[in-house]
């Protein structure tokens, strides 16, 4: 298609199967960890789950949010780059913003700070407390 760049969504029908692919597996991130948050959610009431554990579902199903988002703005800006062949900053750097808070998200799942750790276990109810 003469498109090796993979930067022409107009003119490379094959762009869009590239595009699509990531944009469902983001989607499917983020579903998955608002469901998987739900489920925490209620074993977390029980006493079943770590509080640190049920946020971690939580922030997945924000990285899957902020991705998607990613890949909109990124699609808009690949179609304004091909019609207008200007490089738009703004929207690059709202782009770069957009996925930098994905990664922050995703060390922070990993790698959380203790006093980020004390700050999601002293948000949870203690089992006893729910239970009166």
């Amino acid at each position: 298609m003469g498109d090796w760049e993979g930067m022409k969504p107009l003119s490379n029908p094959w762009w869009w199967l590239d595009w699509a692919a990531g944009l469902v597996a983001m989607s499917w991130v983020g579903v998955e960890g608002f469901i998987a948050y739900a489920k925490a959610r209620q074993r977390l009431q029980l006493g079943l789950c770590a509080p640190i554990a049920c946020n971690r579902y939580l922030l997945w199903g924000i990285v899957g949010i902020a991705w998607v988002v990613y890949s909109w703005v990124f699609l808009y800006q690949a179609i304004q780059f091909e019609t207008n062949q200007v490089w738009s900053i703004s929207i690059d750097r709202a782009n770069g913003a957009v996925d930098a808070l994905g990664v922050a998200l995703i060390w922070l799942v990993f790698f959380p700070p203790r006093i980020y750790q004390r700050w999601i276990g002293g948000a949870a109810l203690h089992p006893k407390v729910a239970e009166s």
